[in-house]
C-alpha cells in the first residue's frame, strides 16, 4: 500500500520525539498540565514585572500566608492568576499546611480548577494523607480524580504502604496515583505487589500503570525479557504481555512491533496486535495501517481473525481521532487490496460513518462487502439513515433494492431505542472475542 513511512529508531531506543508523549498519558487533566508549564515559567523564564502588583509586591518574610494565596484572585487572566500562585506558593514552606488546607476546603475562595489542582499538589507534598483524604472525598468533582491522582502520588512517595492500607486499589483514582508515586519512590515491594492483584480488573489496571511507568525509564529489550521470564499464573501473564504492547506503542512503535513479532502468534499473543495498532494509531495511523495490510494471512482464519481485530481498532480509533484523513485514507485503497481479510471491517466501518451525509457513496461501498449477510445489514443500516434525511428517495431506492420483502420490511422500521446503530456491530459481536476474559484493553 502507499502509506506514509515512519522512520525508526532501534528497538528500545527512545526516540528524539519520545518525551512529550510523557504529558499524554499523566494521571491527570490537561488544565493541570497547563499549570504545570506556568509554574515552569514562573519560576524559571517570567521576569518579576510579570506577576500582578498585588502578588509581586508581596514579602515572603512579611506577607500572611493565606493573603498570599488568595490573592489570585483579583487577576481576570488564567495565566496570570496560574503564574502568581506558583509565586505566592513560593513562600510557604513546611508549617503552612493548615493554610493550605483551609483554603483548599473554604467554599468561598473563589479558586477555579487549575488553582486547586496545584493548592492540592502543594499541600499534598506537606501532608500528603490529609490532601489524599480530602481530594477523594471532597474535593468538586470537575476535578476530584486529578486532584485524588496527585494527592495519592504525593503519599505514595514518601509512605505507599499507608496508601494500600487506607484505600486499597479500589478507587481508580488513588491507583492512578499510587502506582506512578510508588515507581517514583524507589521503594521495595512494587512489583510483588501488582503481581499479586492477579488479572481481575484492578489487576489489569494496575499492571498497565506499572509498565506505563517502566517503559519511561527502563530500555525495552530489558521489559522484554523481564516479562518473558516472570514467574506468575497464566492470566497475569496474557495481561502482561498485552499491556507492555500497548504501552511500547506509545512511547516507542518499533519495540512494539518487535514485541509483537516474537508474541503475536505465540500462546500469551491473542490481542497484542490489537491493542499496539490502537495505541500507535494515534501517532503514525498510516504506519500502522500499513503494518496491518503487510500481515501474511497464509496460516489460515484465526491469522485473518487477527488481522480484522487489528484493523478495527486502529481504524475505529482513527475515526474518532481525524475522521477526514481516515476516511481519505480507506478511499485511496487500492481496489484489490480491499478484497483482503483485513479490509472487511474499513469497509463497513466506512459504510457506517459516510452514511449519514453521502448515502450514495455508502450503496456503492456497499457492494463491496462479500459477505451477503453483511452487505444485507449494511443496506439495511444506510436505508434507515438515508430516511432520517430525505425519506422520499430512500423508499424510493428500497423499491428496486436488491433486499428481499423480509429485509426491505426491516429497512422501515426502527427498533426501540434505535439511534443509528454502527453497521460493524455484528462484525464486531462475531469477532470480539468476548470468552476472553482479558480481551478488552484496561483503561
Amino acid at each position: 500500500m502507499n502509506g506514509v513511512n515512519i522512520q525508526r529508531s532501534p528497538v528500545g531506543s527512545k526516540s528524539a520525539n519520545s518525551s512529550p508523549l510523557g504529558w499524554r498519558r499523566a494521571p491527570t487533566t490537561v488544565a493541570w498540565v497547563a499549570a504545570l508549564s506556568i509554574v515552569a515559567c514562573s519560576s524559571e523564564t517570567l521576569d518579576s514585572a510579570a506577576a500582578p502588583a498585588n502578588v509581586r509586591n508581596l514579602d515572603c518574610a512579611t506577607a500572611d500566608a493565606r493573603s498570599r494565596v488568595l490573592a489570585v484572585r483579583t487577576e481576570s487572566d488564567p495565566v496570570s492568576r496560574t503564574s502568581s500562585l506558583a509565586r505566592a506558593l513560593e513562600c510557604l514552606g513546611s508549617d503552612d499546611s493548615t493554610v493550605l488546607a483551609s483554603v483548599v476546603r473554604d467554599p468561598y475562595s473563589f479558586l477555579g480548577p487549575t488553582e486547586m489542582l496545584l493548592l492540592v499538589d502543594r499541600w499534598a507534598s506537606l501532608d500528603p494523607e490529609a490532601a489524599t483524604q480530602w481530594a477523594a472525598a471532597g474535593a468538586d468533582v470537575s476535578y476530584r480524580g486529578a486532584a485524588t491522582q496527585l494527592a495519592a502520588r504525593q503519599w505514595a512517595l514518601v509512605d505507599p504502604t499507608a496508601v494500600v492500607d487506607r484505600y486499597g486499589v479500589a478507587n481508580d483514582d488513588v491507583s492512578k496515583g499510587l502506582i506512578p508515586g510508588w515507581f517514583a519512590s524507589g521503594q521495595p515491594g512494587l512489583e510483588e505487589f501488582v503481581l499479586g492483584l492477579g488479572a481481575g480488573e484492578e489487576g489489569q489496571r494496575a499492571i498497565s500503570l506499572y509498565l506505563r511507568e517502566s517503559v519511561r525509564s527502563r530500555p525495552a529489550p530489558e521489559l522484554m525479557r523481564w516479562a518473558e521470564s516472570v514467574d506468575t499464573s497464566r492470566p497475569v501473564k496474557l495481561a502482561i504481555y498485552r499491556q507492555l504492547g500497548s504501552e511500547l506503542a506509545m512511547v516507542d512503535p518499533e519495540a512494539a512491533v518487535a514485541w509483537c513479532d516474537r508474541h503475536c502468534a505465540g500462546p500469551y499473543g491473542r490481542a497484542i496486535r490489537t491493542l499496539v495498532a490502537k495505541r500507535w494509531v494515534e501517532t503514525d495511523p498510516h504506519a500502522v495501517m500499513d503494518w496491518i495490510a503487510e500481515m501474511d494471512l497464509s496460516d489460515g482464519e484465526e491469522r485473518a481473525r487477527e488481522a480484522r481485530q487489528a484493523a478495527r481498532a486502529a481504524f475505529r480509533a482513527w475515526i474518532r481521532k481525524d475522521k477526514q484523513a481516515a476516511l481519505e485514507w480507506s478511499r485511496s485503497i487500492p481496489e484489490p487490496e480491499l478484497e483482503a481479510a483485513w479490509a472487511e471491517p474499513i469497509i463497513t466501518m466506512h459504510i457506517a460513518v459516510v452514511s449519514w451525509n453521502d448515502p450514495g457513496e455508502a450503496l456503492a461501498w456497499a457492494e463491496r462487502v462479500r459477505d451477503p449477510g453483511e452487505r444485507e445489514l449494511s443496506y439495511i443500516t444506510i436505508a434507515r439513515r438515508w430516511r432520517s434525511i430525505d425519506p422520499q428517495a430512500a423508499e424510493g431506492w428500497l423499491e428496486t433494492s436488491p433486499l428481499n420483502e423480509e429485509a426491505r420490511a426491516k429497512a422501515l422500521e426502527y427498533p426501540e431505542g434505535y439511534r443509528g446503530a454502527r453497521v460493524d456491530e455484528k462484525t464486531v459481536a462475531a469477532d470480539s472475542g468476548t470468552d476472553d476474559p482479558l480481551q478488552d484493553e484496561v483503561r
